[in-house]
């Protein structure tokens, strides 16, 4: 980018709300930053996780954990409309859609996607999908408003959460 470019893209800036010394330094440390970093464009090369979580299989995610979202746990139904069900829920960041059974559908994706965003890989006992609904973890992560789902780290459904997270997959597979 030519500094002629930075001026003209600078100069709202200085007559919104900077005054010309703040305006003068601001261009010579954005030139400098220029000059210092190169103008050419740089190709990221995408983010791959040397590790990631199964999708399917019988020890995966369509077989083995998305079917607990929809079965009743201790009363209750994680994919119900008054708790994570993706369309009226209101069970917090976490929302999947109810009743998804054929791995094909990007719904099962999506629920995939989403089950991510609350595991820790590196220490699976300190994922969100596990403590939330674990009996007295409140003050580690907060309340569930659904209540405790697991009584304790030996509940079979806690147990099953655990051993997908405490056993990744290569990325490449």
């Amino acid at each position: 980018m030519a500094i002629s470019s930075i001026i003209r893209l600078a100069l709202p800036i200085k007559r919104a709300c900077l005054s010309k010394f703040k305006t003068v330094a601001f261009l010579m440390g954005l030139a400098g930053f220029t000059a210092l970093t190169g103008c050419e464009n740089i190709e990221n090369e995408p983010y791959q996780p040397e590790q990631t979580l199964s999708f399917d299989g019988p020890d995966g995610f369509t077989e083995a954990i998305n079917p607990m979202f929809n079965a009743l746990i201790e009363g209750k139904t994680c994919s119900s409309s008054s708790c994570h069900d993706i369309n009226s829920g209101n069970g917090g960041r976490f929302k999947i859609h109810p009743n998804i059974d054929n791995p094909e559908d990007v719904k099962m994706t999506q629920n995939y996607l989403t089950t991510l965003s609350f595991i820790n890989i590196e220490q699976p006992q300190a994922s969100t999908l596990l403590l939330e609904p674990l009996s007295g973890s409140f003050a580690s992560v907060g309340f569930h408003g659904g209540g405790d789902i697991f009584i304790d780290v030996d509940d079979d459904n806690y147990l099953r959460i655990y051993r997908w997270i405490a056993n990744p997959v290569s990325s490449e597979e």
